[in-house]
């Protein structure tokens, strides 16, 4: 396999970080912030620079390259796989009024037969992840691992690009399917954030409006624990996320993160960014900054378990902006814990998104859709 890596800053324009540039490469990851990709004739620049028909572009909440995290610009990684071949596929949300037939429809194109790896990038805006992660669980043969995420606007919340060659823009859901007996994928997710304060039951809720705990409105139970944090919601809101408990799992292995992204101040209720269905259980989290940054490096010791001696090729690191907005200047360090597990040789590319979509455990094939999580997705060509 061969991997080439370049950043494109506003204030320094192309920089090569790893391997030699080629003309003709099976795939082409582009992790940029909104603004870049804004401009047309950037992915025009991009198309016209290499034969590949799978070019997947990002907006993000942020780029991850290396050791690194920065803002605006982009980073390309290409890749030419020595035997291995991908499959990709591009969707629009308002391709048809039932959003079930868009992933439907999307994932036909992807060759199901011999599926190693399924990776799904969707509008963090527009797309609901908990409802691609369902549509696709059930319908990806059974053993095939999905992961991904929510593409992003950093904090502005206000349009997400999204797309596949010269496809970018709002509403798209791209899928990239893996393929090769001599390629090995492996996966971790990890958040790691306290909690405290008793469980409560969701008694009210449609979708991702959370109305009740307990009886209780939902906005009311909020400001009762965050005390005098409470007049800065929706922003400490970020800070406090809950851990969810799905009816029938059990096991502290089954909780799913939640991030509470605004209010309602007329009718006391929550947006989170997932589903918080009636009947699940729910607990309030807190930052812990050196468990955050712990969570990190879980989630690639997760991701490299089953790999035992074999070094990966690469990662695709996908965590959450909630984790960057709380670690601030700190952000570096949960990527530094990454790559204290897999060494100095492994590439990494990635970006924080508005959600993570990953099974909870390397021994689970059922993904589900994740806030406030570090992603990591392994590969290695034998």
């Amino acid at each position: 396999m061969k991997i080439v890596q370049k950043t494109w800053k506003p204030e320094e324009g192309w920089k090569t970080i790893v391997g030699d540039d080629m003309e003709v490469v099976d795939l082409i990851l582009v992790f940029s912030d909104r603004g870049t990709l804004q401009d047309s004739e950037m992915i025009k620049e991009i198309n016209k620079s290499y034969k590949c028909d799978n070019i997947v572009f990002s907006s993000t909440a942020g780029n991850i390259v290396k050791e690194m995290n920065f803002d605006k610009g982009l980073t390309l990684t290409a890749f030419k796989f020595d035997k291995s071949s991908i499959v990709t596929s591009v969707g629009n949300k308002d391709d048809d009024a039932d959003f079930d037939k868009v992933v439907l429809n999307t994932l036909k194109k992807i060759k199901l037969d011999s599926l190693v790896h399924l990776m799904v990038l969707a509008d963090g805006l527009l797309i609901n992840g908990a409802d691609v992660a369902r549509v696709l669980l059930a319908n990806v043969p059974e053993g095939v691992a999905i992961t991904g995420g929510m593409t992003s606007d950093g904090f502005d919340f206000k349009e997400v690009y999204t797309g596949l060659n010269n496809k970018v823009g709002n509403g798209n859901l791209v899928l990239i399917g893996f393929y090769g007996d001599d390629l090995l994928v492996s996966y971790g997710s990890f958040g790691d954030w306290d909690a405290f304060g008793p469980e409560r039951v969701i008694t009210k809720s449609k979708g991702n409006v959370l109305h009740e705990f307990d009886g209780e409105e939902a906005l009311t139970v909020y400001k009762k624990y965050l005390g005098d944090k409470a007049k800065d919601l929706p922003q400490s809101g970020l800070y406090f996320p809950i851990a969810l408990r799905l009816k029938g799992d059990t096991g502290d292995n089954k909780e799913m993160v939640r991030t509470m992204m605004t209010i309602n101040e007329k009718d006391n209720s929550l947006l989170f960014a997932g589903d918080v269905p009636e009947g699940a259980t729910a607990r309030l989290m807190i930052a812990n900054f050196e468990h955050l940054i712990e969570g990190a490096s879980q989630a690639a010791g997760l991701g490299v378990d089953l790999f035992k001696d074999q070094k990966p090729d690469f990662a695709i690191l996908i965590s959450c902006m909630g984790r960057k907005n709380v670690l601030k200047d700190r952000t570096d360090e949960e990527l530094e814990a990454v790559r204290g597990v897999f060494g100095n040789d492994v590439l990494f590319t990635g970006f924080y998104s508005y959600g993570e979509i990953a099974p909870l455990l390397p021994t689970d094939k059922n993904c589900r859709l994740h806030n406030q999580t570090m992603t990591v997705t392994v590969f290695k060509e034998k």
